[in-house]
């Protein structure tokens, strides 16, 4: 933690980023298999939920280019940040 008026750690926020957002959408799963059908249904909030869980892993970087630049950070060296970076020679 960060003492107030301070910024985080961009390693700590993206760590945090990274849980918050993938619990949110274990959470709304779990829910949606306990809700069955129901639980799409526009009248109920747990379909709003579901669909702003998805959107939280997408707003302010995705959780993969996150995952890589807390490896970076954490190895002290630049990884690609493509998928064609990986499978080259």
């Amino acid at each position: 933690m960060c003492p107030p008026g301070e910024f985080p750690d961009v390693l700590q926020a993206a760590q945090a980023k990274i849980f918050a957002s993938e619990m949110a959408i274990r959470v709304t799963n779990d829910a949606l298999q306990i809700f069955g059908a129901a639980g799409y249904s526009r009248e109920r909030p747990l379909e709003r939920m579901a669909r702003d869980a998805r959107m939280f892993t997408i707003g302010g970087g995705t959780a993969q280019i996150l995952r890589t630049q807390v490896a970076s950070r954490i190895l002290g060296k630049r990884l690609p940040q493509t998928r064609d970076g990986y499978l080259k020679n």
